[in-house]
C-alpha cells in the first residue's frame, strides 16, 4: 500500500528512529508513525500496510557526530568536541551539554542533523517508490552540507560608530595578541601580535569605516574596518582589522561582514582595496572567493573593474 511522505510524516519518522527503546512502524493506511507493540498487539512489517523505519541505531548516531566535528571551522569548539566523543561514556549528553555553551553553534548542529535525517528518510521512501512501481523522489545531494549562511536574526550588524564601538576594537586587539603569544612561541607571538594591534591602533578610530557584529546576548562576534589613511586619497582603502572570536567562526560571519563592507564601500564610491599586511590562511580562502588577487604578499580587489 502507497503512501504519502509530508513534512509532519518526516518529523514524526525521526523522531521515532531516534527513539532506541522502541520498535516503531509507518501504517500506510492512515499515513501515520504507530508503536510496534500498539493496543497492545504486536504489528509486524509486511510491506503490505506496516513498513518498517530507516535504520538508525546509536553507532549511526556517534558517526554523525562525529561527521559535525570533522566539519566544524571553528577550531576552539571542533577541540572540545572530539575531547567529548573520545572522552567514554555519556557521549551524546556530554556533546550537548558542551555545544549549548555555544547557541549559534548549537543552532548549526541542530541544522546539520537535520538536512541529514531528512536524506536518510528520502532514500528510504526512495526504495519504497521503487518497490511500487513509481519514479524515485529526486534528491538534491547539496541539500546536505555544513550551512555557511547565517539567519541574521541571529546575529545584529551595524555600520562602525567610533563612539560607540570603539572600546570593542580594542579589546579585540588584545584578543588577537593573546591568540598569537598562545598560538607561537612569548617572543614571536609578542611581535605578532603587536603588529595586528598596530596595524588597528595606528589608526585613529574617527577614519575608519565598515561592519561590526553582536550575538543577541549581546557579546561582540566580529569586526571589519577600513581606513583610507591619507585624506587626499579618496577612492581606495586598506584593512585594518578583520576578526572573528573563536567562539564564533565556522559560521559564516567573516563572510557576511565582508558583504555589507563592499556594499558600504561601493555607495562611498571606493574603487580599491588593499590588504598589505600577511593573513591567516582561512581567510585566504574567503578574499579570493570575493575575487581579491594577490598582491605581492598582500591583496587587492578592484571594485569597479
Amino acid at each position: 500500500m502507497e503512501f504519502k511522505l509530508s513534512d509532519s510524516l518526516i518529523d514524526d519518522i525521526i523522531f521515532a528512529m531516534e527513539d532506541q527503546n522502541k520498535e516503531f512502524l509507518i501504517d500506510a493506511e492512515n499515513c501515520c508513525v504507530v508503536d510496534a507493540e500498539f493496543d497492545f498487539e504486536k504489528i509486524e512489517a509486511d510491506e503490505e500496510s506496516f513498513y518498517s523505519l530507516p535504520a538508525w541505531t546509536s553507532a549511526d548516531g556517534y558517526d554523525l557526530l562525529e561527521s559535525f566535528t570533522n566539519d566544524l571551522r571553528s577550531p576552539s569548539v571542533r577541540s572540545e568536541l572530539r575531547a567529548v566523543l573520545t572522552g567514554g561514556r555519556g557521549v551524546f549528553r556530554n556533546f550537548k551539554d558542551t555545544l549549548a555553551k555555544y547557541p549559534e553553534m548549537l543552532k548549526l548542529w541542530r541544522e546539520y542533523k537535520q538536512k541529514f535525517m531528512i536524506q536518510k528518510v528520502l532514500a528510504w521512501y526512495g526504495d519504497l517508490q521503487e518497490s511500487w512501481g513509481l519514479e524515485r523522489l529526486s534528491i538534491d545531494e547539496n541539500d546536505f552540507s555544513q550551512t555557511d549562511e547565517l539567519v541574521e536574526d541571529d546575529f545584529v550588524f551595524e555600520e562602525f560608530v567610533p563612539e560607540k564601538h570603539g572600546k570593542i576594537i580594542l579589546d579585540q586587539c588584545e584578543t588577537i595578541a593573546k591568540e598569537y603569544r598562545e598560538k607561537y612561541d612569548s617572543e614571536l607571538g609578542s611581535m605578532i601580535g603587536d603588529f595586528y594591534s598596530g596595524l588597528s591602533g595606528n589608526t585613529v578610530a574617527e577614519n575608519k569605516f565598515g561592519y561590526i557584529c553582536r550575538s543577541q546576548s549581546d557579546e561582540p562576534a566580529g569586526s571589519i574596518l577600513f581606513t583610507g589613511f591619507a585624506k587626499n586619497i579618496k577612492t581606495s582603502v586598506c584593512f585594518t582589522d578583520f576578526y572573528v572570536p573563536q567562539n564564533y567562526r565556522g559560521l559564516g560571519l567573516g563572510k557576511v561582514l565582508l558583504e555589507k563592507s563592499l556594499a558600504l564601500l561601493k555607495d562611498r564610491g571606493v574603487k580599491r582595496i588593499l590588504v598589505l599586511n600577511s593573513i591567516p590562511e582561512s581567510m585566504e580562502s574567503l578574499l579570493t572567493g570575493f575575487n581579491f588577487e594577490k598582491l605581492g604578499t598582500g591583496y587587492i580587489l578592484n571594485l569597479h573593474s
